[in-house]
């Protein structure tokens, strides 16, 4: 799965290329995926494609929160280079997911006493589930809306089998009970804090 771009006509010096990043030159551009978080090399470059759109600062990296980034090309500041593209690769995990809101529905905060309660709060429109060991995660639009399993089923009694199949529709189900895939992700993130409430996106 690809979680943001590059964007480069130079080298890019000290970096080994990782498989979650597209690396592309300005000739591509026609060709980017325009949704995922961007990091545009080469300050003239930058400047060239966005002054006409948009006022540039030269000490702010950042043009549009989780989503455009600049950094100098190697000629331009050698440092800056290096570190803004180790920083971005790095973070561009956190840009990604940062365009999704996330909630757990607290049963005490909901005022949730039966299974029905529960039923009403579960987004009707959610187009992908993420079925964990010990959580559920529904993905609807740009929220995603987690159900602790324990909590319901240990403190509130609900039944196991009402918790593991609180999903209507067969597609967009990922089941990950022994959290194998989960871990993963871990394994491949380790500096990022929030893999499980998004691993509805990631996986």
């Amino acid at each position: 799965m690809k979680l943001g771009n590059v964007v480069s006509n130079s080298e890019l010096v000290n970096h080994e290329k990782v498989s979650h990043i597209n690396y592309l030159n300005y000739d591509d551009l026609q060709n980017i995926d325009k949704t995922l978080p961007t990091l545009f090399i080469g300050w003239f470059s930058v400047y060239e494609l966005f002054k006409p759109k948009r006022e540039l600062i030269i000490l702010n990296k950042e043009i549009k929160k989780n989503r455009f980034y600049w950094e100098f090309s190697f000629d331009e500041k050698k440092s800056d280079h290096i570190d803004g593209i180790f920083n971005f690769s790095r973070n561009v995990i956190k840009y990604y997911c940062g365009s999704y809101s996330y909630e757990m529905i607290d049963p005490f905060f909901y005022n949730i006493k039966t299974e029905e309660d529960l039923e009403k709060v579960i987004p009707k429109d959610y187009s992908k589930v993420y079925d964990g060991e010990d959580k559920l995660y529904f993905l609807s639009g740009n929220e995603i809306i987690g159900i602790d399993k324990i909590v319901y089923t240990k403190s509130l009694n609900f039944n196991d089998d009402f918790i593991n199949n609180l999903y209507e529709k067969e597609n967009n189900i990922i089941k990950d009970r022994s959290s194998i895939k989960v871990k993963q992700l871990e394994d491949n993130f380790p500096y990022y804090p929030y893999i499980k409430p998004h691993s509805v996106i990631l996986l």
